[in-house]
């Protein structure tokens, strides 16, 4: 228990240092800064574009003809474009994470905390990112095989949370 105990302080002396701090916390806001900089650059187009193919959709078409509001498809694209900003900021915020912070923070608790450690090959910027492309191809597969189970009265919160959770992995 002792061990354990050690560990836990260790992790949380590395974690609270400014160093390990900013490596933790930069990668994530640079990547919804820079998110939110393109939806502002590209927000017209995206909008406009999306309502002009919702309206073209039967149902859609219908609902704004019964209703006698036009602006349904556009209300939607507007939506939508806020619900998709977050999903993807995590996503972004994940690759920059695995792809830039933890090359970069392994090799900085391995020299720290474990010099007598045996250096294996691997750890690198390329498989890190590697592995970055390959979890979010994969993430966003099990997204889209997932969203019937989004219907499913305590599912809508559970798949995308166990989704995030193995992503974050």
């Amino acid at each position: 228990m002792t061990k354990i105990l050690t560990a836990f302080k260790q992790s949380f002396e590395s974690l609270l240092s400014l160093r390990m701090l900013l490596l933790v916390v930069l990668p994530p806001f640079i990547a919804v800064v820079i998110l939110f900089v393109i939806f502002f650059i590209y927000w017209s187009a995206w909008s406009t574009g999306l309502s002009n193919l919702l309206h073209n959709v039967g149902v859609i078409h219908w609902l704004e003809s019964w209703a006698g509001i036009n602006e349904i498809a556009s209300v939607l694209a507007i939506l939508f474009l806020i619900l998709l900003f977050i999903p993807v900021s995590l996503l972004l915020a994940v690759l920059f994470t695995s792809v830039f912070v933890m090359p970069v923070a392994l090799k900085w608790v391995v020299d720290a905390d474990f010099p007598m450690l045996e250096k294996k090959r691997g750890g690198s910027t390329a498989g890190s990112l590697w592995n970055a492309l390959t979890a979010t191809i994969v993430f966003i597969f099990l997204f889209f095989v997932t969203l019937p189970l989004w219907f499913v009265p305590g599912l809508q919160i559970l798949v995308p949370l166990l989704l995030t959770a193995w992503l974050n992995k």
